[in-house]
């Protein structure tokens, strides 16, 4: 077995890595709030009407920013993630008052 001496390279790719992961990490641990919060303030329609909004405006705002990332049109990029959203969550919802139906 050959081991390899730690370079200042691999040394630096490590810590670009595990930072990568804990933003990663907290990112999506702080859309998880946003999305959750208007149900500890609001009733349960208006705070799922504020979640949809809330959720399709940072979908868009990862878009553009991938499309930014990819050189691609943002604001295309960004409208497709927007509307990837939507219909997921109609897809969901659908899903969702089927099983009601049926239990």
């Amino acid at each position: 077995m050959v081991l390899r001496k730690e370079t200042p390279c691999t040394s630096i790719r490590k810590r670009n890595v595990w930072l990568s992961g804990v933003f990663a990490f907290l990112a999506t641990l702080l859309v998880l709030v946003l999305l959750l919060m208007p149900f500890a303030l609001f009733e349960v329609w208006t705070a799922t009407i504020a979640s949809f909004i809330i959720g399709t405006v940072s979908a868009f705002i990862l878009g553009t920013y991938i499309g930014n990332l990819s050189k691609e049109n943002r604001f295309k990029c960004g409208a497709k993630y927007a509307f990837l959203t939507i219909v997921g969550a109609v897809i969901s919802y659908g899903v969702g008052e089927i099983i009601h139906i049926y239990i």
